[in-house]
C-alpha cells in the first residue's frame, strides 16, 4: 500500500514538472513569435521609409531639373534677345550708311549719268534688309523632351544595351524617337541632357551616349533596397546625332519604370545663329 502511494506521489510530481515545462515552452514560443512580428514590422517600416526617401529624392531631382530648364531657357532667350538687338543695331547703322551712299550715288548719276552706281546702291539696300530679316528670326526653335519606361523590368542587361525609355512625358520639337529609344537631334546646338536611374538588388552602371561616345557615367549602389544614381552633361550635338542611355558589362537588376527618367533640352540653336 505504501509502495502504491509512493508511486502515485512520484507520478504527480512528474506530471507537475511536465506541465511546468510545457508552460515554459509555450511562453518561449509566444516570445519568439512576438520577436518575429516585431522584426517583420520593423523591416516593412524600414522599406517604406526608404521608398519614401527615394520618392522625395526623385521629386527633388525633378524639381532641380525643371528649375535648370527654366534658367537655361531664360539665359537662352536673353542671349538671343541680345544677339537680335545687336544685329538690328548693326543693320540700322548699315542702313544709314547705305542711305548716305545712295544720296551720293544719285548725285553722281545726275552728273555722270552712270546707272550702275544707282543699281549697286539698290542691291546693297536689299542685302541689308535680308540681313535684318535673318537676324530677327532668331530664338524660335524649341526642343525639349522627358521620357520614362513603360513597365517595371527585372533582367540581365547586355553589353551596351539601350535602356528601354519609351514612355514620353514631353517631346517638344519631336526629337525623341520611341522606336529607337533615343533622342535624335533635330538642330545643331548646345544641349543639356540628364538621366536618373533607380534599381534594386544589384548595382547598375551605364552612360549617357552620343553616337557611341560616352559622355557621363551613371552608377547606383548595390543592396537589397532601392538605389538611385544621376548624371548630367552640357554638350554640343549636331543635327541627326543620336543620344541615349546604355548599360555597361555586368549591370543587372530591377529598373523602376517611373523612378527612372531621361530628359534634355536645347540651350542654344547654333543653326539659327550662324544663318
Amino acid at each position: 500500500m505504501e509502495s502504491l502511494e509512493a508511486r502515485l506521489s512520484e507520478c504527480t510530481q512528474k506530471t507537475a514538472l511536465l506541465e511546468q515545462s510545457q508552460w515554459h515552452q509555450e511562453n518561449e514560443i509566444r516570445l519568439q513569435a512576438w520577436k518575429l512580428e516585431q522584426l517583420e514590422s520593423r523591416g516593412m517600416d524600414e522599406n517604406e521609409s526608404k521608398v519614401k526617401q527615394l520618392e522625395n529624392r526623385l521629386r527633388e531631382a525633378l524639381e532641380i531639373t525643371n528649375k535648370l530648364m527654366k534658367e537655361f531657357e531664360m539665359l537662352r532667350l536673353q542671349s538671343k534677345l541680345d544677339n537680335t538687338s545687336s544685329g538690328q543695331l548693326q543693320a540700322c547703322e548699315k542702313c544709314e550708311q547705305d542711305t548716305q551712299g545712295q544720296s551720293l550715288g544719285h548725285t553722281s548719276v545726275r552728273i555722270n549719268h552712270d546707272p550702275t552706281s544707282e543699281n549697286g546702291k539698290i542691291s546693297g539696300g536689299i542685302s541689308t534688309s535680308s540681313r535684318m530679316k535673318r537676324t530677327s528670326g532668331l530664338g524660335k526653335t524649341t526642343v525639349a523632351f522627358a521620357v520614362t519606361m513603360s513597365e517595371w523590368r527585372e533582367s540581365t542587361l547586355a553589353v551596351h544595351q539601350l535602356l528601354p525609355f519609351n514612355k514620353v512625358l514631353i517631346n517638344d520639337g519631336n526629337g525623341f524617337d520611341s522606336n529607337l529609344e533615343s533622342f535624335v537631334c533635330p538642330v545643331t546646338g548646345i544641349y543639356f541632357f540628364t538621366a536618373t536611374i533607380t534599381s534594386s538588388n544589384h548595382k547598375f552602371e551605364g552612360s549617357i551616349v552620343i553616337d557611341g561616345v560616352e559622355k557621363v557615367i551613371i552608377t547606383t549602389g548595390e543592396g537589397p533596397n532601392f538605389e538611385q544614381g544621376s548624371s548630367s552633361v552640357v554638350t554640343h550635338c549636331s543635327k541627326g546625332q543620336r543620344v541615349y542611355v546604355f548599360a555597361h558589362i555586368g549591370a543587372v537588376g530591377q529598373i523602376s519604370e517611373t523612378f527612372s527618367v531621361f530628359s534634355g533640352f536645347l540651350i542654344t540653336d547654333l543653326e539659327s545663329m550662324s544663318s
